[in-house]
């Protein structure tokens, strides 16, 4: 290390160092800075983001117990506007149960096949998938509806198996039906609405198969 031999000598040293590095110094001060509260900046941006789109979204909820149209009307304002967040998802699912409710299951579809290919929230992608199982089910696309049932169920394994026990019925398919029944009623241990229901479900499809 050098060794000064005055208090001048290092000033002279400070004022070269600075003629020939400062420009580089005031450039990064400048980008740090801009990094610092551009990042502040995008934060708050996105919490402004999430708040809008959760107060649409209740907004929605509260609107949907008695206006269909203005409801959809605000869902579909928090899909385009909110994509980003998981009040999208959200508000796709809503729009979903709405559709079926008038009886337009093409938008049902659409509405669900958007919230399977996300991936923020893996227990709705779960809940969605199975939507529209039902919903293909219910478009007479049988084979379509087991293939979207083919994925991991989670916590809502019971309930795939349940529906894929109603679809292979429905084609016919009875010893498959018996194993997915078999399967819901292992899952359905703890609820015992739902597991009442698949018994008989398993018992109508026995009395089906005596001669």
């Amino acid at each position: 290390m050098e060794v000064y031999n005055s208090e001048q000598d290092q000033v002279e040293a400070i004022k070269a160092w600075w003629d020939k590095n400062g420009k580089l110094v005031i450039v990064a001060i400048i980008v740090l800075l801009v990094s610092v509260f551009g990042w502040r900046s995008w934060q708050d941006r996105q919490l402004q983001i999430a708040e809008d789109a959760s107060l649409a979204y209740y907004q929605m909820m509260e609107t949907a117990a008695f206006d269909d149209g203005r409801a959809i009307e605000i869902g579909r304002h928090i899909v385009g506007e909110f994509s980003s967040t998981v009040y999208a998802s959200m508000a796709s699912m809503a729009l979903a149960r709405l559709a079926v409710q008038q009886g337009d299951l093409d938008s049902a579809e659409a509405h669900l096949r958007t919230v399977t290919q996300q991936r923020r929230i893996p227990e709705l992608q779960i809940v969605a998938s199975l939507r529209l199982a039902q919903v293909l089910f219910a478009q007479g696309r049988a084979d379509e509806a087991l293939t979207q049932l083919q994925g991991n169920g989670g916590t809502l394994q019971a309930a795939f198996d349940e529906l894929r026990g109603d679809i292979l019925r429905a084609q016919g398919q009875h010893e498959q039906a018996r194993d997915a029944y078999r399967k819901a009623i292992a899952g359905f241990g703890a609820q015992p609405e739902r597991l009442a229901l698949v018994e008989m479900k398993q018992n109508d499809l026995a009395e089906s198969d005596k001669p």
